[in-house]
């Protein structure tokens, strides 16, 4: 697994949901999930594909229902809580701003990958179809409205070193880009 695809991922991840819901967060001890091994209980998951010309990857984010109410509760306005319908809308637009997110920071890298809108997911003991032959990544979150989890995957060599130069050139381009040599009046 690629060091310098999963860490701008789970930034991003950390990153919304500690700006977006207010949560505390702990990261656990990543660990390999066998791909028959079914989510357990009731679950809501946003999967996110990633295709590039010769990588491809996903992100699944995967929440319980407590965990989902406690972030409504601090996301959303009081009383649209028709749970299931609301969850769904949820993590979609949770799933929506981690990958552009992630998408920004794996392009400062190197990485340049067309995204799909996220798949949602809703029901009991499912598996989660990610779309590379790669071992999956669990990565367990301990947060303020309980436990959950991200996914990844990824199928692909590692940056080239030519990819890596052209990520910093295009760096440098942009900080020297933001300095404007118009005054404003």
């Amino acid at each position: 697994m690629q060091i310098n695809f999963i860490n701008p991922v789970l930034g991003a991840c950390t990153g919304v949901l500690i700006s977006m819901a207010d949560l505390e967060l702990k990261v656990g001890k990543p660990y390999k999930r066998n791909s028959d091994t079914p989510v357990v209980g009731k679950r809501i998951t946003g999967l996110i594909s990633m295709q590039g010309k010769v990588r491809r990857a996903s992100v699944a984010i995967v929440f319980s229902d407590d965990v989902l109410a406690y972030i409504a509760e601090k996301m959303l306005p009081k009383g649209s809580m028709e749970m299931d319908s609301v969850a769904i809308d949820l993590v979609g637009e949770i799933s929506n701003m981690i990958l552009g997110r992630a998408k920004g920071e794996l392009e400062k890298v190197g990485y340049d990958f067309k995204i799909a809108l996220p798949t949602m997911m809703i029901g009991y003991d499912y598996l989660i179809p990610h779309q590379t032959s790669s071992p999956i990544l669990r990565i367990p979150y301990e947060s303020s409205g309980g436990a959950f989890y991200v996914e990844v995957c990824f199928d692909g060599p590692p940056l080239s070193a030519e990819e890596a130069k052209a990520a910093e050139l295009r760096k440098a381009e942009e900080s020297t880009q933001s300095e404007s040599d118009v005054e404003l009046f």
